[in-house]
């Protein structure tokens, strides 16, 4: 029989409401309202707020779907929990799911169709409301549960409370289901596991954990469990939990190995694993060989190994290469340090290491220059070696001369025998081989020294006391130095081109002269400089007054002593405009002319006033004779030659009347009658009148002559003039006509000598000195010669110099101009001749002449590259042959032994010596010593 709902029939006066609101919340979850969760555990409190204890008139029974408790993982199964009780009218549940029978871990997953009564909470079931027994005594709740994936042994768990809808807890009976067992079937593979790597032809052990299974079927995948085709055991005790495998030793290696486990009874329950490895022994089926590479090649040294491989370790000379975990090893830019024996060590998943047979790795140089040259000075006729050292598989070496290749030059070291002009320059060495690219060497420079030359000598010089004196030369060549000496003696600290005396006092006058020295060649002087005491000026004649009359010449002189006197004179304290001579002429005086005169002599050591004279000009009322000048140089005339002279408007008349001049005296030193007078007597000269004088000479007799010529007038009037000259005989002399350089290597720089002598009784001056003829470009002059003077019985050198860098017979002619005298001539000859070192090293390795200096005996080592003849062939400066010796050299190094005195001691100099073979000759220069 249905009972009413006891909540219905509550009722409780206004008053109590506001208490009830609170407390009728907890009570109508219980018995009038839903159900709550947590409360399935036998160990807890139960549904105490409907009572202290359960009641066993209320009972809870389950029944499944399947009619069965066991399940599949992952399986979806319909349960119903009924509630029972007799005396009851309505029930509420909480039903849950645990993975122990009093524990608070939920196992799969609860749900519930709509119309239930059933809602979740935390994971479990309880009732939405009381569900009402209607005419039964129970209530029944359908709800679904989804299997966990995971297999194992789970706790289907409710409580329920029978209640009599009374609206409060009194008389409700409440009590827990025994915990129903759940068996989610299945196997769970815990060993292999993905990591693991087992070993064909070894015994492993599958092990696994297990519910609900009585016997496993145990099956095996190697295409990632696609399919599982092999069975290793067609049915094992389950509770056993483990089972030796015996891995078949013929088993194909591979990484996607899986092992299943499957209900013998129940085909739809397994379990497998994640793929894992079977391996198999491993080999190498391909050793690595032996390579030869070049420096900074890329190499591979390969192994072909098969089976499964825990790890590789190549070893160089027995230690480890790091990071060389591969069957392959690179070596990306291999060094000389990469070379060795190396071997692969392979330590494979199953089974010992194995090791690989050596292969060997060498690595072949590059080519390379690990020492540069260095540039080399050096002197004419010296040896130069130019060396670097090199490295390189069958290495090659290249010597060149700018981009010259040096044939047979080959080594290390380059050799220069006996250096001239011709070999300065920048050499490099070029290095190739086997290996590498070509290396060229940096530039090493040959500079040929340059023997001491003076270009410009000091000059004489006249130096006031006091004033500062400064010698200086000009001097080209390697390496050089100076010293100054004074009369001979060496000037201590005086070592630069200039010598400087700032002081300078009468001790300090004397002969000066510069010795220049270089690193190559003997030390030159330069000529000497003379250097005296300049004073300053004296007058040792002052002029005197003069009268004289108008037309009349006017001539007031001043005597002074001193170096290098300027003069200027003064007519009434006004410079007289070009009267700048030790002797003031004025040819016709005037009355303007008349007045105070004086001169101021100057030099660069003072200026001194001359006295004051007083000119009188007086206007003559008769005739008055008279002349230009009563002294007239005629100069220099050379002997035996005939000169004219006409000395205009020497004869005048002065005077206000006319005068005639009827008579003229002659008169010379000689009386040898060499001067002829050209002046027509008797003349008649007017007021004013000037007339010219010739004059006819022809000295014979050299020296200073004098002419005395007195014009007399009618009246008796005398006027004198006296003439000078110096008569000459030019006699120039010569060292020699032929300026012979002899023969001369192709770029040297030879000088030669001409030194001319002054014989005459008057210096010469050098007007131009020149080259003219076709070679005219390959000879030089030394220095400009222009303009210098040759004083009587003094000598002149000249120097000329010959270069050419073609070979071949040369000459051409120096010419010598002079102010006085006709040209002179000199004929200038050389043979240039090209030393054909590269030419000869075909027939020869090596040459080395010695002692050098030496007195009369050679020696020779040649290194001959094959049996040959040879000639030796010995010269003077001038290019003469002097000696001659035919010989044989065998292939190989030869010792020679010549006498180059032929029977006739040589004077001592430098010598040419040639060796021919074939045709190809090479030159070198021997001293002779005394």
């Amino acid at each position: 029989m249905k009972k009413a709902n006891p909540f219905m029939r509550f009722s409780i006066p206004l008053l109590l409401i506001a208490f009830f609101v609170w407390f009728g919340a907890e009570v109508y979850s219980r018995s009038g309202g839903s159900g709550i969760s947590g409360l399935t555990a036998t160990n807890s409190n139960g549904c105490n707020c409907h009572g202290s204890s359960s009641s066993s008139t209320t009972t809870l029974q389950v029944t499944s779907s399947t009619g069965s408790f066991k399940f599949s993982p992952d399986q979806e199964v319909d349960f119903v929990v009924r509630v029972t009780n007799s005396s009851q009218s309505a029930a509420g549940v909480n039903i849950a799911v645990k993975t122990t029978e009093t524990g608070s871990t939920n196992a799969g997953t609860l749900s519930f169709a709509s119309g239930s009564g059933l809602r979740t909470e935390s994971s479990e079931l309880t009732h939405s409301s009381p569900k009402s027994f209607g005419e039964l005594t129970y209530a029944e709740f359908t709800f679904t549960w989804k299997a966990p994936t995971t297999p194992g042994t789970y706790y289907l768990r409710a409580i329920g409370n029978a209640v009599n809808e009374n609206g409060g807890t009194s008389g409700d009976q409440w009590n827990w289901m025994t915990p129903k067992t759940l068996i989610v079937a299945g196997a769970t593979v815990t060993a292999p596991t993905s990591s693991s790597t087992w070993c064909a032809g070894t015994t492993q052990e599958i092990k696994w954990t297990q519910s609900g299974i009585d016997n496993l079927k145990i099956e095996l995948s190697s295409n990632g469990g696609s399919s599982f085709p092999t069975v290793i055991a067609n049915s094992v005790s389950a509770g056993s939990g483990s089972f030796n495998w015996n891995i078949p030793v013929d088993l194909t290696p591979g990484t996607q190995y899986q092992i299943r486990l499957t209900d013998v009874a129940d085909a739809n329950i397994s379990g497998k694993t994640s793929s894992f490895t079977i391996a198999g022994p491993a080999s190498i089926t391909s050793q690595p060989t032996d390579i030869t590479v070049c420096e900074q090649e890329s190499v591979t040294l390969t192994a072909t190994v098969t089976g499964s491989v825990k790890s590789y370790e190549w070893r160089k000379n027995g230690t480890a290469v790091p990071n060389s975990n591969s069957a392959s090893l690179t070596i990306n830019s291999a060094s000389l340090q990469s070379a060795g024996d190396y071997v692969l060590v392979v330590t494979p998943d199953c089974g010992a290491p194995i090791t690989s047979n050596t292969a060997k790795l060498t690595v072949n140089e590059n080519a390379k220059i690990t020492q540069q040259p260095t540039g080399v000075d050096a002197c004419a006729g010296a040896d130069v070696m130019f060396v670097i050292k090199s490295t390189g598989l069958n290495k090659k070496v290249e010597w060149f001369k700018g981009s010259q290749l040096l044939t047979g030059e080959n080594r290390d070291t380059l050799k220069l025998f006996s250096v001239s002009g011709s070999n300065a320059g920048s050499y490099t060495a070029k290095v190739s081989g086997d290996c590498g690219s070509t290396v060229t060497s940096i530039p090493a420079v040959l500079s040929l020294g340059v023997t001491p030359e003076i270009t410009v000598n000091p000059q004489s010089k006249s130096i006031c006391e006091n004033q500062e004196l400064m010698l200086s030369v000009v001097a080209m060549g390697t390496g050089i130095s100076y010293q100054w000496k004074k009369d001979g003696i060496d000037i201590t600290n005086a070592v630069n081109a200039t010598y400087v005396i700032s002081n300078f006092q009468a001790s300090d006058t004397g002969n000066y002269q510069v010795v220049v020295q270089g690193t190559c060649g003997d030390a030159v002087e330069s000529s000497i400089a003379k250097v005296t005491m300049n004073s300053a000026p004296i007058i040792s004649t002052q002029p005197s007054s003069k009268t004289v009359a108008a037309g009349e010449m006017l001539e007031l002189t001043v005597v002074a002593t001193g170096s290098e006197l300027d003069y200027q004179w003064y007519h009434n304290d006004t410079e007289l405009e070009g009267k700048t001579a030790a002797t003031l002429s004025i040819a016709s005086a005037s009355t303007a002319d008349a007045g105070s005169y004086y001169c101021n002599v100057t030099n660069d050591c003072g200026t001194i006033k001359s006295s004051i004279v007083t000119v009188t000009v007086d206007v003559i009322e008769d005739g008055k004779l008279s002349l230009l000048t009563t002294a007239y140089d005629l100069g220099i005339i050379e002997l035996n030659k005939n000169y004219e002279f006409t000395i205009v408007e020497l004869v005048r008349n002065v005077g206000s009347k006319p005068i005639l001049i009827n008579e003229l005296i002659l008169e010379d030193d000689l009386l040898d009658g060499t001067m002829t007078i050209s002046f027509p007597t008797p003349q008649e000269l007017g007021p004013g009148e000037k007339a010219d004088l010739m004059i006819d000479v022809t000295p014979t007799v050299k020296g200073t002559k004098t002419y005395k010529l007195t014009f007399v007038t009618e009246d008796g009037q005398e006027a004198t003039i006296i003439m000078t000259a110096l008569a000459v005989e030019y006699s120039i002399e010569l060292s020699t006509e032929l300026i012979n350089f002899g023969t001369v290597l192709v770029d040297e720089n030879p000088t030669q000598s001409l030194t001319i002598t002054n014989n005459s009784n008057s210096s010469v001056k050098i007007s131009m000195v020149s080259i003219s003829g076709d070679d005219d470009n390959v000879f030089s002059i030394a220095q400009d010669y222009d303009g210098t003077v040759i004083d009587a019985g003094a000598e002149l050198t000249i120097n000329t110099q010959f270069m050419s860098d073609v070979e071949g017979n040369y000459s051409a002619m120096l010419e010598i101009e002079f102010d006085e005298i006709e040209k002179i001539s000199v004929e200038l000859k050389a043979v240039s001749s090209l030393s054909s070192v590269e030419d000869i090293k075909a027939y020869i390795n090596d040459l080395r002449i010695f002692p050098n200096p030496t007195a009369e005996h050679l020696n020779l080592e040649l290194s001959a590259k094959h049996d040959l003849s040879y000639t030796l062939k010995l010269f003077n400066p001038k290019g003469e042959l002097l000696n001659t010796k035919n010989g044989y050299a065998l292939e190989g190094n030869n010792n020679l032994t010549w006498n180059i005195n032929n029977g006739t001691s040589l004077s001592a100099g430098t010598y040419l010596i040639m060796l021919e073979i074939n045709g190809s000759v090479v030159l070198d220069k021997v001293i002779v010593i005394e």
